[in-house]
């Protein structure tokens, strides 16, 4: 029988639409590899069963993750409220269902929401108790661990390092202060957006701290112990071949990495198994050396390995690790610290001091007589005393106890409020966006009308100030045509020159013809004196060339 404080459960995954697809296409059934029962799992052959493994629970396709956490998962957050260590473990072959289980989707948490919410729903139940929780998110890529809760550009290898209680911790990692599922979930988000493309492993990390309430003014039960426990949940990334996967390069030479890695766990499981006093190098994987507790050690452990019945090979391996697991041993119990190295104890100890500054302020100011003296302590008085209490507020309002904790409420409405804020922010941006786009047009337009306007003035200004001088021309005396200076009228003039006599005749008729607009209706009485007399000579240039005025 396994030991109580390592479980292992089985869940089966159902099947996929390429997997009823690429049946449906050899028209044939799906063929299944495995056959599941309540607490058992056997192999199929031809028919007939050969292999078989049990474990403590085994979930079918058709359970949900809720039923799989009520079931299986829950004791284990309960008693991570009540002082002991405990790991939650996802492991399977990749497409097996290890995210989904583990985070679930938008209409069905995962294990690490419920999780979340559990253990607020837990404190509600120890009225007696004040809590501190704060979280981290770490990932394990290419044996290189880095913190998921700070931007990318910020994000560095981290170190591990192991402190004088034999506990293993990671070195520059973020750790915040959480007072509600709310702000646990919105981590959680912010985490997952900086993951890899889950070909990582993740360890989602709540770290509490409690204590029996005491009076801080009075400073009763102030020397009480202080109840640390860590709450491990952790992502493993799925194993696979690199001869079915086709990957090459940078890709392959991360799933030998995570093959690498999960080889380590499978190894330290087994010599753990068997019971065998040697030494475990847990230090040959990031992944084995930060789980070391967890692993034979001071810890509450649940293994949920995630299969498929249409895998044989990939399949009969995950079984085989979780036969190997349920073997294992581990001896957890209650941490106490009585030092600073709980957050809560210096917390508590920095609260209790600013109070007892507070208090004897009053009595130095009672010492002072002199007048100037006194109300310049007065207002230090009352500045020193104003930093005390915000501070005394902010330290206060990161301990959650059953009275202040906050209600706890369904993740999905949790889910819904959250996507509602980003709603919001979004269109607050496309607002700001929109005004900032309609301040440029009437910039744009302002611009546009005051240059019109000086175009405008410029106009009437030119009008009023009558027509501008156009520039010296010199008209050809022989065919009217303007020209620019006299260099280019001697030019063209020397071109007449050059013309024969019936050329020039024919020129100036032209120009005649121009002057007086012939070709226009306009009536004879309407010509000017001027146009009379070039008519008159028009007549007399046709009379010479032996045709009449009428003809021409």
């Amino acid at each position: 029988m396994a030991d109580e404080a390592v479980k292992v459960c089985v869940r089966i995954r159902p099947l996929i639409e390429r997997e009823e697809t690429a049946a449906a296409e050899k028209a044939q059934p799906v063929q299944l590899y495995w056959k599941a029962e309540n607490k058992s799992i056997q192999q199929i052959d031809d028919g007939n069963p050969t292999k078989s493994f049990g474990f403590d629970r085994v979930f079918s396709a058709e359970e949900t993750t809720d039923q799989l956490y009520q079931d299986f998962a829950k004791p284990l957050v309960v008693s991570a409220v009540e002082g002991y260590n405990g790991t939650i473990i996802a492991y399977g072959q990749t497409s097996s269902g290890k995210t989904f289980t583990m985070m679930g989707s938008e209409h069905a948490p995962g294990v690490i929401p419920l999780a979340m919410e559990e253990v607020f729903r837990s404190i509600e139940t120890f009225p007696k108790k004040e809590f501190l929780l704060r979280v981290s998110y770490m990932e394990i890529c290419n044996e290189t661990v880095t913190d998921l809760l700070v931007d990318s550009w910020k994000r560095k290898p981290l170190q591990l390092f192991e402190a004088i209680d034999k506990n293993i911790y990671v070195a520059e990692l973020t750790e915040e202060l959480v007072n509600s599922p709310a702000q646990v979930l919105a981590w959680i988000q912010k985490g997952e957006k900086n993951r890899r493309l889950h070909r990582s492993h993740t360890i989602f990390r709540m770290i509490l701290e409690s204590s029996e309430r005491n009076d801080l003014a009075s400073g009763e039960n102030a020397d009480a112990a202080i109840i640390v426990s860590h709450l491990n949940l952790v992502d493993l990334a799925g194993s696979e071949r690199a001869s079915q996967t086709g990957a090459q390069g940078t890709w392959l030479e991360e799933g030998c990495d995570i093959n690498r890695g999960l080889f380590t766990l499978g190894q330290v499981i087994k010599k753990l198994s068997e019971s065998q006093s040697g030494f475990l190098n847990y230090r040959d994987s990031k992944l084995t050396h930060i789980l070391q507790n967890s692993l034979g050690g001071n810890a509450k452990t649940v293994i949920i390995c995630t299969i498929t019945l249409v895998a044989l090979d990939e399949t009969l391996s995950t079984l085989q690790f979780a036969s190997a697991a349920q073997n294992m041993k581990n001896e957890p119990h209650v941490t106490e610290v009585s030092d600073d190295g709980a957050l809560l104890w210096r917390y508590r100890d920095e609260i209790v001091g600013l109070k007892q500054g507070l208090q004897e302020v009053p009595s130095v100011m009672q010492t002072t007589t002199e007048k100037e003296v006194l109300a310049q302590l007065l207002q230090e008085k009352d500045q020193l005393q104003r930093d005390i209490e915000d501070r005394i507020r902010n330290l206060t309002e990161f301990l959650v106890t059953s009275a202040n904790s906050f209600p706890v409420q369904k993740i999905s409405a949790v889910q819904e409020k959250l996507k509602e804020q980003e709603r919001l922010n979004v269109e607050q941006q496309a607002e700001e966006q929109q005004e900032a786009q309609q301040t440029v047009i009437s910039e744009t337009l302002s611009e546009k009308e005051q240059a019109t306007e000086r175009i405008r003035r410029a106009q009437r200004h030119q009008r009023a100030a009558g027509p501008t001088p156009s520039s010296t021309v010199y008209p050809c005396p022989s065919c009217g045509r303007t020209c620019g200076s006299r260099i280019g009228l001697y030019s063209h003039m020397a071109k007449h020159r050059r013309e024969t006599p019936q050329e020039q005749q024919e020129a100036q008729q032209t120009l005649l013809k121009g002057q007086l607009g012939i070709g226009v209706a306009k009536s004879r009485n309407a010509w000017t004196l001027e146009e009379k007399q070039l008519l008159k000579d028009l007549s007399a240039l046709t009379r010479e060339n032996g045709g009449t005025a009428k003809e021409s």
